[in-house]
């Protein structure tokens, strides 16, 4: 079983895990609690890289803009459906357009980095990645960094979708729909399916593994509270990701590593980029995050910040509404060069050492107490 021989493998790389029951290990933080990581891998089946065909032959941002609208046009997305976009601003089409339309800061070099990014991936993904990039320096700058390192790389790791309230079966809705007609899979552990967090928000997790390699995994959250802020998020700037979550990862001889986060913020640092508070001290480093500071809207109408605060009881919510994006840069432990090929052939796919793409995380999912704590440090 191959959660046995992770097992073993993290019991060989440190002294403070310990086996919990047949597919976990359990660690004691650094906060003095338990936690307990399940170490089975997601079962998934392989499927075909979708995106590439769309966008493997975009050389500008002009070519990018049409590549992007035809592939949002090929499968349906949350804006096709009438229900999902009930609660949906139009002003949330205004926010989109002013990136979409105004490409005249993006250089040739910039539209190269995001097609070499988002053509590895499947539509969905690929559509929401192009329309954070366009929205977010930070996003690009990560871009630029790890294509002037030529060891690093870029993994795409997880996108995190604000889908409304779950009084209106949002987020159930939303999941239903990635799994019916982009592809996507629940994972096998009912406790890796859907988190109910104390501070009023829930949220749905679906997996995709793609034929190149490359595991998708999307966050999809919504509001169970009144006043909590993700539903006015979306309803301010419709299913635009909240977040992209990117793992660097570097060749070291023959197997990939982790670049730890500190790394990558200094190089952030150097380009004027903030950084907000990191999240990992739950997994010994197996699992570490940490955001950008948010990308700020400040062209919200006024009539829509009005009405949003005649619903809410906590003001500072219309600052952080103003929250529009941000960048997560995420490391997860890589196992050894010849688990990965293992686990890749469970998958019935060649392992393919020199690839990136086959990056192959001791861990692969969310933590709840880390999750919570990471919404947290995204609202500024």
């Amino acid at each position: 079983m191959l959660a046995h021989k992770l097992q073993n493998y993290m019991l060989g790389e440190s002294n403070k895990f310990t086996i919990h029951h047949d597919k976990s290990i359990m660690i004691e933080n650094s906060e003095g609690k338990e936690v307990v990581l399940n170490l089975d891998p997601p079962h998934l089946h392989a499927q075909n890289v979708t995106a590439k065909a769309f966008f493997n032959e975009v050389t500008n941002a002009d070519e990018l803009i049409i590549a992007y609208k035809r592939a949002k046009e090929s499968l349906p997305f949350e804006e096709q459906n009438d229900t999902a976009m009930q609660h949906v601003s139009a002003y949330a089409q205004t926010y989109l357009n002013t990136f979409l339309n105004d490409l005249s800061s993006l250089t040739l070099s910039d539209v190269r980095n995001i097609v070499h990014f988002v053509k590895e991936l499947d539509i969905y993904v690929a559509v929401r990645a192009i329309e954070t990039f366009l929205s977010n320096r930070a996003n690009l700058e990560l871009l630029k960094i790890v294509k002037e390192n030529r060891n690093w790389f870029l993994v795409f790791d997880h996108l995190a979708i604000r889908t409304g309230s779950k009084n209106h079966n949002d987020a159930k809705r939303i999941s239903d729909m990635l799994i019916k007609e982009h592809g996507y899979q629940r994972p096998q552990d009912k406790e890796q399916q859907y988190y109910e967090f104390s501070d009023g928000w829930s949220a749905f997790i679906v997996y995709k593994l793609l034929r190149n390699g490359l595991i998708l995994r999307l966050f999809v959250d919504q509001s169970d509270a009144k006043n909590q802020i993700i539903e006015h998020w979306n309803h301010v700037y419709g299913y635009t990701a909240h977040h992209l979550g990117i793992r660097v990862v570097r060749k070291v001889e023959e197997h990939l590593e982790a670049v730890p986060l500190l790394e990558v913020k200094e190089l952030l640092h150097a380009q004027d980029i903030e950084v907000m508070q990191p999240a990992g001290l739950y997994t010994q480093g197996l699992l570490e995050q940490v955001f950008t500071k948010p990308q700020v809207d400040n062209n919200i109408p006024e009539e829509l910040l009005e009405s949003i605060n005649k619903k809410i009881e906590d003001k500072s919510l219309l600052t952080a509404i103003k929250n529009a994006k941000l960048l997560e840069i995420v490391s997860r432990k890589e196992v050894s060069t010849e688990l990965a090929q293992e686990i890749y052939h469970h998958y019935q796919l060649s392992y393919k050492k020199r690839d990136a793409l086959f990056s192959m995380p001791v861990y692969h999912y969310f933590l709840p107490a880390q999750a919570a704590h990471v919404i947290k440090t995204s609202i500024a």
